[in-house]
């Protein structure tokens, strides 16, 4: 394995991926979750891969599974606890609707 492989900036490059997957006309919400899982083996710290990780489970109809990665994101980055409890309140009103 690589340095490169195990580096911030392949972490930064596989949430870049994610993110097109998710943001692309053929949307693919497993590839972008996978990328963003591996990405955050490699930097746990980074809030994006969760928040990522949330959008993808969310577009594959796991609501369940959204909400603990958006768990996840406020557990590493305390600055984003507003953010994700908006969001929560949002994929809860989801779940119960379903």
């Amino acid at each position: 394995m690589s340095a490169f492989s195990t580096s911030k900036a392949m972490s930064h490059a596989l949430l870049l991926r994610a993110d097109a997957y998710l943001n692309a006309n053929d949307m693919n919400p497993n590839k972008a979750l996978e990328d963003a899982t591996k990405a955050a083996s490699i930097d746990h710290l980074h809030g994006r891969a969760y928040r990522i990780k949330a959008d993808a489970y969310e577009a594959l109809g796991d609501v369940l599974k959204a909400m603990e990665a958006v768990e996840q994101w406020a557990g590493v980055n305390p600055l984003f606890m507003s953010k994700a409890k908006n969001e929560l309140s949002r994929l809860l009103q989801i779940r119960n609707t379903r």
